[in-house]
């Protein structure tokens, strides 16, 4: 199992919506499950009587454009070579490790989705639209990055730099879109094989 980052597009009315009823979230990361982990706890299923009130009642508005994008597990590559930091950069470029709003303490994994808004989402397209392979190959260092332990710790490998410059062209297309239809995004880090 491995720790992967995906992204997905919300709209700011949903956006209002997601951080009242932060359980929510499930709809955006597991939609096929998402009416039993929002109405049970996720942790113990069978533990919880069924809601006194349909939880359909609080739901999301009809999104226009639903898209998503994942980073697999080389986000934290892509933010080291982004930001030329390992947990930490100036915003907007390191979002991927930091900003934006919680979504309550819903833990999906590894802690609670972070909810960017469009206004939020549309600075960090600006900024990392900008960006090039040229500025992220400038900061790749194999060494470096595995004394920093930067996850996936693979970096001796001749294809991890390409991978993360695949995935960030991926990044910049969503971001790209994410700016055309005035979209906020959610930031979520999940368990996948």
């Amino acid at each position: 199992m491995g720790v992967c980052l995906d992204i997905s597009s919300i709209s700011d009315s949903n956006v209002g919506v997601l951080i009242d009823h932060p359980r929510l979230i499930w709809n955006i990361i597991s939609p096929q499950h998402a009416n039993i982990l929002t109405t049970r706890s996720e942790h113990s299923l069978a533990a919880l009587p069924p809601p006194a009130e349909p939880f359909a009642l609080r739901a999301f508005e009809p999104e226009a454009h639903v898209l998503k994008t994942s980073l697999g597990k080389y986000w934290h590559g892509i933010h080291y070579l982004l930001c030329r930091k390992v947990w930490s950069g100036a915003l907007p470029d390191a979002f991927l490790v930091d900003g934006g709003t919680f979504v309550g303490d819903v833990d999906i994994g590894y802690g609670p989705a972070r909810v960017f808004t469009a206004e939020e989402a549309e600075e960090i397209a600006e900024s990392l639209l900008q960006k090039t392979r040229r500025d992220l190959i400038r900061n790749f260092d194999s060494n470096l990055m595995l004394d920093y332990d930067i996850y996936p710790q693979v970096w001796e490998e001749e294809t991890a730099l390409t991978s993360c410059l695949n995935l960030f062209d991926s990044l910049q297309a969503f971001l790209q879109k994410i700016r055309e239809n005035r979209l906020g995004m959610v930031v979520y880090l999940t368990r996948k094989n």
